[in-house]
């Protein structure tokens, strides 16, 4: 059965080996031990400052991107709070045509109807912790989405 990798582990890793060319081949061997005993294939790749920062384990396999990516549109997201561009406490309009059916979506079952205003935090709650994807597909509007450039 696969499971997912914790990406606290992987910070607490990146953290305790800092970023050198030797601590690059420290990380690795603490990821390789650590998944070692899984019977799942996992997919790691960290790109750090330079080419010498980098280090990928099965970096040439084909992985699922799944809810990876709402991880970094909250991110996006955080990073406008920030640039004082999006306030935590602000509120969102949630219309019902936000909340489509046929997906996953917490937000969708705590307010069928929409029509609704609720904080920015609540809607990224919803979308890192919950994995919401109608969360998801609101914030990414709100940072004008996926095509936005700097």
């Amino acid at each position: 059965m696969n499971k997912l990798f914790s990406p606290i582990v992987l910070l607490s890793l990146l953290i305790t080996c800092g970023a050198s060319a030797q601590n690059i081949v420290q990380l690795q061997q603490k990821i390789q031990q650590l998944i070692s005993a899984k019977s799942t294939t996992v997919g790691i790749s960290i790109i750090g400052n330079n080419e010498n920062d980098t280090l990928s384990i099965n970096g040439d396999e084909h992985f699922p991107l799944q809810s990876v990516f709402k991880f970094h549109i909250a991110l996006a997201v955080l990073h406008e709070v920030d640039e004082d561009k999006l306030l935590l406490y602000q509120k969102v309009p949630v219309k019902i045509s936000d909340l489509l059916p046929d997906t996953w979506s917490p937000l969708r079952e705590k307010y069928p109807n929409g029509n609704i205003k609720i904080s920015l935090a609540e809607v990224l709650k919803y979308t890192v912790s919950q994995s919401d994807n109608n969360g998801c597909d609101i914030l990414l509007r709100l940072i004008g989405g996926t095509k936005k450039s700097k």
